[in-house]
């Protein structure tokens, strides 16, 4: 069972603060739609505002085309999993799966047919009878995914799941997510700060900057094309570098481009050397031209108080903080 999730202008305030203004969002039969943005941005109220947890205060919600806003949670049929997972701590795995088909008046058997078929899936059948508070922090993880997806949805809503998982466990749990998400061919709604998560994840991503979509589409289309100097500038380990246009022959915008849109050592633009970083692909080179610092990557290794020439490959133009259409050069 999936679903198509559409959320029409929908507003969201917290006293006099607007949290969502108005924002619209389509996520596809069967997507993995990531929700990308910093903290205090207004993701996980976006999340309990489609789950229902939150009521709206004006827009619409609507799954498959049928409208949900003023319906309570536990009549919308969406699962959410939490960021710290909400396991009952004194109950088995097995309960804790089990739990939201009792309430839901399932027979004895149909229970525990469901629980060990998605046990089963999710490779936790060796855990059911393990009180919840002896399990790591993947297994926990596995834990309140059984329990969202034990009640087929039609629509998954996950709230920074892997965040309190160290970065071993969590590379490896993305991994795992993502099969799981194409087994299944489940709707998932995934809301997190970080960007190796949205890269590896996600279908499209849709980024949330002061309670609206900023941008929406694949990680790379997103990187390489930001509609926004701000978009530019928090995505990538880096954020993207931004000039003067007339600096390149380019007046009245300006120029964005990113670490490694460059010739290193060929005639354009020229600095000193303030900071040079190694990494494993080379060396990251932090310079001012224009009284704005530039980061550069380079091969090979500059001393600080050195000249550093480069040239622009490619680049962007944005006039008034904007993506210029067609500029892209």
């Amino acid at each position: 069972m999936t679903a198509k999730l559409e959320l029409v202008e929908v507003s969201k305030s917290f006293r006099s603060k607007q949290v969502l203004k108005k924002l619209s969002l389509e996520v596809e039969d069967g997507e993995f739609l990531v929700i990308l943005g910093p903290s205090g941005m207004g993701k996980s109220t976006l999340l309990r505002s489609i789950v229902g947890i939150e009521p709206v205060d004006g827009g619409k919600v609507l799954v498959d085309g049928e409208d949900v806003t003023n319906r309570p949670a536990n009549k919308r049929n969406i699962a959410m999993v939490f960021q710290n997972y909400a396991l009952y701590p004194t109950m088995s795995v097995y309960k804790n799966i089990a739990f939201p088909l009792k309430m839901a008046g399932y027979t004895r058997d149909k229970i525990d047919k469901k629980v060990r078929e998605i046990a089963e899936t999710l490779k936790i059948t060796e855990a059911l009878s393990q009180n919840v508070t002896t399990l790591s922090g993947g297994q926990k993880q596995r834990v309140a995914l059984a329990r969202a997806l034990v009640r087929d949805p039609k629509l998954f809503l996950l709230d920074e799941p892997l965040s309190n998982l160290d970065a071993r466990v969590r590379y490896a749990a993305r991994q795992e997510l993502k099969t799981l998400q194409r087994e299944l061919g489940h709707t998932f709604v995934y809301v997190t700060h970080d960007q190796a998560e949205a890269q590896t994840l996600a279908d499209r991503v849709a980024v949330l900057h002061n309670g609206n979509i900023e941008q929406i589409g694949t990680y790379e289309d997103l990187y390489e094309h930001p509609g926004t100097e701000w978009l530019g500038d928090f995505l990538g380990d880096y954020p993207m570098n931004f000039i003067n246009g007339s600096l390149v022959g380019k007046d009245g915008y300006n120029v964005g481009f990113r670490t490694n849109w460059i010739s290193e050592g060929k005639a354009g633009l020229k600095s000193e050397v303030e900071l040079c970083q190694a990494t494993d692909v080379g060396y990251f080179v932090s310079c001012t031209i224009d009284g704005k610092p530039i980061v550069v990557q380079t091969s090979r290794k500059y001393k600080i108080g050195a000249e550093v020439k480069f040239s622009l490959e490619r680049f962007n133009l944005y006039k008034d903080g904007k993506l210029e259409e067609g500029t892209t050069e």
